[in-house]
């Protein structure tokens, strides 16, 4: 019987290598590399096996494919790059596949525009707009604008939006190529050359530009064949026109047929001309499936393109697809199966990079159980079947199961990655609105001593316990927030408020003197950020102490303050009542304020005032008489709609009113207010609000709503521009099938 040769073993050779990166095996060239590099540690072999990947790195950033990208990132953080040479050049890899933080901290300072500039190159590229800084995110959008604007036809546009892009800017050399496609557009080819000259040739917009310079520049065509070669195949054998047809045939709300007929000529032709072109082409087929495809699309996507690598029996696409047309429960179910997919750890994927997809995954879970939950709960009035009169046959309803406990997905998203913080936000305030408030408080202080420096938990937490009574411990949560960023002016307001609330709780337990002590550490944080407070409180204290003009000197200042009248009076009152002053002193400060009351207040008085009584909620105190107060205090906001004022101040007595759940009472102010200021659009908005929470829709709701579109969309209000999204938000809710109905009756929606 004739042996089994054995197969001939392949020696990691240079050679080998270079071959392998020729045909663009780039895994295949590293580990030959790092083979090499085994056999002979030399520093030859060290250099290929550096030169090597960042070859690979290149390709895979060019190339899109981010999976393979990160897998190697997290094979180089295991090898040496000591010297500044290797790390720059890594550095300029790795803000070219979007790592901008990494790529910061290895290169050397003097690199950090170059590296900006290939980070900025990766957003435009990718369209990952939020990953950018929030300062070159204006860039950015006038960047994408001109393109759009160019795309159009519309040329003038697109060199205004281009103004916004200056000379220091990374996103310079996208506004070049926009500039140069614009003049060779026109036939202005010299103006062109012009643009695409100052071009880098490291960068993408230099790439981009090459195959149309390469047409209009001989001397560039001569000295890059390869760009002259690539306008050929771009422009001859009907490529171009494949490519838009393909184009055409997505760009319509249709079936998929056409599109990918027309795709299957068009990867024919990619595969010998453009190959690194095809998995984008897929990408935009998987993208439409998800919009607007139907379960035979699977397949064909399948045999045009095969399984994408990141999904590939296309649970995640399935899970898209069912919560754009919102089944719920479905989705939940194919985000679950890929989940299991990811658990596997599939080839390609870093433990750590699958680890952190799966908790972003389970998070998503949690918060579409979260909404099952919610419907469960409070089912919508409009959620009916139309099946019967739509769809072929009317299919019957199930009855919906008890949803899984949002929680589970989350502490599991939570155990994956214990330093992300919206799992545990979401865990946190789910736990407050349940009142689970110990629960709360544990999942706070799991997240901070894995990132003790999180702004977030540090308040919120220090929130909970204050409305405990624990003001102590809530001031040192807050402190520590204040310290990590003390010009913040959220931090510095949050900081000072838990200054008060623990020199209240220090007299309230009969210690006045260490209160006066307590509130005055840090005397200039709170007087600064909390005036009338501060000083209605020290007056209360030297009152205590029997210091009674230094507490009518106090008194003084914080009556004089602008819009505080009424909210001092309160604090006076209620800080007498809590802290046990003598009869008669309790009676003089419940006496004014009654007669503060009384008074026709201004809508700043009255907005300072419910914010007012709201501190000794968020303090967790209470005591005699609080509850009637709230009756009185509505009134007065009722009562300050006739004082004067500046308009915003109306609209907050509005809005304010809206957010405490006092519908009754909007639905009385707004009209007034709405005739006192007919170009306003809050007023119509909020009545529509106040409207919805009694009918849940109805013609008063769509009329006001549409009134306050028209009013915002006139107004040069940015504030007014941005309830424009409400607005079209509480038109679904009220009136689910306008839009359905107007394309019968020929109407336009709402």
């Amino acid at each position: 019987m004739a042996r089994k040769r054995t197969p001939p073993i392949t020696v990691p050779t240079a050679e080998r290598v270079d071959a392998a990166v020729r045909k663009g095996e780039f895994a295949v060239a590293v580990e030959l590399a790092k083979g090499v590099f085994a056999r002979e540690r030399s520093a030859a072999a060290d250099r290929l096996v550096k030169e090597t990947v960042l070859r690979a790195l290149a390709h895979y950033a060019d190339t899109g494919r981010a999976v393979e990208f990160q897998r190697l990132v997290a094979e180089v953080e295991g090898m040496r790059w000591a010297e500044p040479e290797w790390k720059n050049r890594l550095a300029v890899q790795l803000a070219r596949g979007g790592l901008l933080a990494k790529a910061i901290e290895l290169a050397e300072p003097t690199l950090s525009n170059t590296i900006t500039a290939h980070f900025a190159d990766w957003a435009v590229r990718t369209r990952s707009r939020d990953a950018l800084p929030e300062p070159l995110r204006p860039q950015f959008d006038a960047v994408a604008d001109a393109f759009e604007h160019y795309r159009a036809g519309w040329d003038d546009p697109a060199r205004e939006a281009l103004a916004a892009v200056g000379l220091s800017s990374p996103f310079l050399e996208w506004k070049l190529l926009v500039r140069g496609l614009i003049a060779w557009s026109t036939g202005d080819d010299s103006r062109a050359i012009e643009n695409f000259t100052r071009l880098s040739a490291d960068r993408w917009p230099f790439r981009l530009a090459a195959p149309i310079r390469a047409k209009i520049d001989p001397a560039f065509a001569s000295s890059h064949p390869a760009a002259a070669q690539q306008y050929q195949a771009l422009n001859s054998g009907g490529l171009a026109g494949k490519l838009r047809k393909v184009q055409a045939e997505l760009a319509g709300k249709k079936k998929l047929g056409a599109a990918f007929k027309a795709a299957e000529s068009a990867v024919t032709a990619l595969k010998t001309s453009a190959p690194h072109l095809i998995p984008r082409l897929a990408n935009c087929f998987y993208h439409v499936i998800a919009r607007q495809g139907e379960q035979d699309d699977l397949a064909r996507y399948r045999k045009l393109f095969g399984g994408p690598a990141d999904d590939p029996s296309f649970h995640k696409l399935e899970a898209l697809v069912f919560e754009e047309i919102g089944e719920k429960e479905i989705a939940l179910q194919r985000w679950a199966a890929y989940e299991g997919w990811l658990s596997g750890y599939p080839a390609g994927w870093p433990a750590d990079v699958a680890d952190r997809a799966r908790a972003i995954l389970l998070n998503r879970m949690g918060g579409i159980a979260a909404d099952l939950e919610d419907e469960a709960n409070d089912p919508d009035p409009f959620d009916v079947d139309l099946g019967g009169f739509f769809a072929p046959a009317a299919r019957k309803r199930a009855a919906k199961r008890k949803p899984i406990d949002p929680s589970v997905y989350l502490k599991r998203a939570i155990e994956l990655a214990p330093e992300w913080e919206p799992p545990t936000r979401e865990l946190f305030n789910r736990a407050v609105v349940l009142g689970k408030v110990a629960d709360a408080e544990a999942a706070a202080r799991a997240h901070l001593r894995h990132n003790p420096q999180s702004v977030f938990f540090l308040n919120a937490l220090g929130t909970l316990l204050l409305k405990q009574g624990r003001a102590a411990e809530g001031l040192d949560l807050r402190k520590r927030a204040l310290a990590l960023n003390p010009l913040d002016s959220m931090a510095r307001h949050f900081a000072a408020a838990a200054h008060l609330a623990h020199a209240r709780r220090v007299a309230i337990a009969g210690k006045p003197a260490d209160g006066l002590a307590a509130l005055t550490a840090d005397e200039e944080l709170v007087r600064t950020e909390m005036r009338p407070s501060f000083f209605a409180l020290r007056a209360t204290l030297f009152r205590k102490l029997g210091e009674k003009e230094k507490a009518a000197a106090d008194e003084a200042v914080a009556l004089a303050i602008p819009g505080a009248r009424l909210t001092v009076r309160l604090y006076l009152h209620v800080n007498a009542v809590l802290l046990k002053l003598k009869p008669a002193d309790k009676s003089a400060a419940s006496k004014a304020f009654t007669a503060a009351l009384a008074e026709q207040p201004d809508p700043k008085e009255a907005n300072m005032l419910v914010a007012g009584w709201d501190v000794f909620h968020h303090e967790g105190l209470t005591y005699t008489g609080q509850k009637t107060q709230e009756k009185k205090i509505y009134d007065a906001m009722v009562r300050a709609a006739d004082g004067t004022g500046p308009e915003v101040e109306f609209e907050g007595l509005t809005v304010i009113l809206n957010s405490r759940d006092q519908h009754t009472l909007v639905r009385k102010l707004a009209p007034k207010l709405a005739r006192r200021f007919p170009r306003n659009p809050v007023f119509p908005f909020c009545l529509a609000e106040a409207e919805l929470a009694k009918t849940r829709g109805g013609y008063k709701v769509t009329e006001q709503l549409r009134k306050a579109r028209a009013l915002a969309e006139a107004s040069p209000d940015e504030r007014h521009k941005r309830l424009l999204p409400k607005i079209e938000e509480l038109l679904k809710q009220s009136n689910p099938f306008g839009a359905m109905f107007d394309s019968f009756f020929g109407g336009g929606g709402c």
